[in-house]
């Protein structure tokens, strides 16, 4: 989901506006006699020109009364032939240059020349330096290189030149040197803090580089300085990046007054009061927004989220669909038709397409079983992200597992995997619960349950170098590792696997928000690791696990080997561990569906605000039995969350030894 935000565009000004209009250079009463021909004669100040030899401080003079009067062209005629009589004098150079500014921008070059010839008979005229640094801007296409070394140069003639200040930290930004560009914008605020632009294009950066407190600071200047309806758009939008909803939906209403019809402020309200929680308060404002735009895509998709959020599937699904309205370039196509719902699929080959996230293609993969015992489909080809093919192909009711990259073998109709649950008309209570639906390679269930017993009374190290033989290690990436005691206290202790970290590499910032109020920091997890009774296992893997050496001395977590999920293939190991756990504990990313979706009891954390699959206030879900869901209770609010699980999981680990 994303927040509707009109560009900002930042209009350059050209400045400044004559600087070389020098009266002060020319004769002293050159001026006093052309304005005193100009209102004598009847002819043009050309004409007159032609009829008498002028000087060179007169034709200035008369070029510039000319230019004063936004007679350029004529102006330009004037300077170039005073250029012609001196053509050393930078007035002149400098006014023609000026001039050429003012025309069309086909006539930046001309400018650009004329500056250039005043820098060589004067390198350090701050102006001429400037104004070409200005032209770079003009170009098309845009020089940033060059205009920044004219506003380098200009800067070291001029360390305060607030304009050329502004716009280097600009060409900065441009080239991607946005540390230096934050520096720079720093410095052109301090010598003019009344610059709008200055603090938009800043807070526009910063919110780029996720810094969001700043960018609201600078929005919140820029609006004091210049109120204006972008602006409070954008300090809404940072809000709600901030999380702090409150103060960005205060934003939306106050624009909402201004722009009762506006369906960007509209739909930032819906999107707002969903976040919060406040579903019920967001429908009628979507339904605002599909009634001033019908096809408005992202209000569709923000109804459809909302529809399922509080268990309509069955209106939810259906507005779901208009994701591909708003991505169609993500979208695969094949040949074949795309399936209905409708049309018999006895005997036919289907063609399932995997979307999204690994997580998601975990959760719908499910749909394949349906396609075979509901609908009749004859043989079943899976097309899925590279790294699940081999745990995939482990699945009996699909018939063929083929990367999405890979040629497709012929088939006779197709669907993508999130759009089953529309195709197939579920609801909350028809939800496919085929559990287990994922299945780990039985060799490798029975390889770890030896390993895992072995290791059960032994004495294991977070050291790269302890028990690397048996397969089970410390992250060899630590550069110094700390010796803790991780004794499986005794062969009765309960098994849990632990994730705690989404993947933070998605494309973009708003995606990268949402992981990281997914996931916890793994200190924060220390209270859990200190009930007794339970092993603790690893199983968090490509990112996240920097986070091990942060762990205090003995603290009881096992890590796997570097081989651990590469010499089986992606998953494999860690699907054939968790068959051996009696429990996972984990936040919300694919390690969550892989261990449902295995039949092993499953501990999710849930974020406030959750994602939709997880509805509003449940502890269960309809997705997996075998799921206990454990939410914070506000935005942040993980500590609270934690003592809950140590509470259950210490009441688990009473149940078990009374059982024992």
């Amino acid at each position: 989901m994303k927040l509707l935000l009109q560009p900002l565009v930042c209009l350059l000004a050209l400045s400044p506006l004559f600087y070389s209009l020098h009266a002060e250079e020319a004769l002293p009463n050159t001026t006093r006699t052309i304005q005193e021909q100009v209102s004598t004669t009847e002819t043009t100040p050309a004409n007159t020109a032609s009829q008498k030899k002028l000087t060179y401080g007169e034709l200035l003079d008369q070029a510039n009364v000319l230019a004063r009067s936004k007679n350029y062209t004529e102006s330009i005629t004037l300077y170039e032939q005073a250029i012609e009589l001196e053509p050393k004098r930078i007035e002149a150079l400098f006014n023609c240059g000026l001039m050429y500014m003012r025309l069309t921008p086909a006539d930046n070059m001309h400018a650009l020349s004329y500056f250039q010839r005043v820098i060589a008979f004067e390198p350090n005229r701050t102006e001429a330096l400037f104004n070409c640094g200005l032209i770079h801007l003009r170009l098309t296409p845009v020089d940033y290189t060059q205009a920044l070394t004219y506003f380098d140069r200009t800067l070291i003639n001029a360390p305060t030149h607030a304009k050329a200040l502004h716009f280097r930290a600009q060409c900065l930004a441009h080239l991607e040197r946005k540390d230096e560009a934050c520096v720079a914008y720093e410095k052109a605020l301090h010598f003019n803090s009344s610059n709008t632009d200055c603090c938009t294009e800043y807070a526009q950066l910063c919110s780029d580089k996720a810094n969001y407190q700043r960018a609201a600071e600078l929005y919140e200047q820029a609006y004091t300085l210049k109120p204006s309806a972008q602006t409070m758009l954008s300090l809404g939008n940072t809000y709600n990046m901030l999380n702090d909803l409150d103060k960005a939906l205060a934003w939306y209403k106050k624009l909402e007054a201004k722009n009762p019809s506006s369906a960007a402020v509209l739909y930032n309200i819906a999107y707002t009061l969903k976040k919060l929680g406040r579903v019920e308060e967001a429908f009628p404002y979507y339904r605002k927004v599909l009634s001033l735009e019908p096809n408005h895509s992202e209000a569709h998709f923000g109804l459809g989220l909302s529809y399922l959020i509080t268990g309509d599937f069955e209106n939810g699904f259906r507005e779901y669909e208009y994701r591909w309205e708003r991505d169609k370039k993500n979208k695969r196509s094949p040949k074949s038709p795309e399936w209905d719902g409708v049309v018999s699929l006895e005997g036919k080959t289907f063609l399932l397409i995997a979307e999204q996230g690994l997580g998601d293609t975990f959760q719908f993969i499910r749909f394949g079983k349906v396609l075979k015992e509901q609908y009749g489909a004859a043989h079943v080809i899976a097309a899925v992200q590279k790294p699940l093919v081999q745990l995939l192909s482990l699945c009996p009711y699909l018939d063929t597992v083929i990367a999405l990259n890979q040629p497709l073998p012929a088939h006779d109709y197709h669907a993508h995997t999130v759009s089953m649950p529309y195709l197939c008309k579920i609801t909350r209570d028809t939800t496919p619960t085929p559990i287990p639906y994922l299945f780990a390679d039985p060799t490798l269930i029975e390889y770890w349950r030896e390993k895992l017993s072995n290791c059960a009374s032994e004495q294991l190290r977070r050291d790269s170098s302890a028990f690397a033989h048996e397969g089970l290690q410390r992250d060899s990436s630590d550069p110094a590792p700390v010796q803790h005691d991780l004794t499986i206290r005794t062969p009765r202790n309960l098994r849990v696997g632990i994730c705690w970290q989404g993947n933070p590499n998605y494309s973009t910032q708003f995606l990268r928000s949402v992981v990281a109020a997914k996931s916890i920091t793994l200190t924060k997890l220390l209270p859990l690791f200190a009930v007794k009774g339970v092993s603790f296992y690893n199983l968090q893997k490509m990112t996240g696990e920097e986070q091990l050496k942060l762990l205090p001395e003995g603290t009881p977590l096992i890590s796997f080997g570097d081989d651990f999920d590469k010499d089986h293939g992606r998953f494999m190991d860690t699907a054939a561990v968790m068959k051996n756990l009696d429990l996972m504990i984990t936040v919300d990313t694919g390690t969550a569906h892989v261990a449902a979706a295995l039949g092993v009891p499953t501990w999710t954390f849930i974020p406030e605000p959750p994602d939709w699959r997880w509805m509003l206030t449940c502890t269960d879900t309809p997705w997996y039995p075998n799921m206990r869901l454990f939410r914070q209770p506000t935005i942040g609010d993980w500590e609270t969350t934690i003592a809950l699980v140590c509470h259950e999981l210490e009441a688990l680990v009473r149940e078990k030894q009374a059982n024992a």
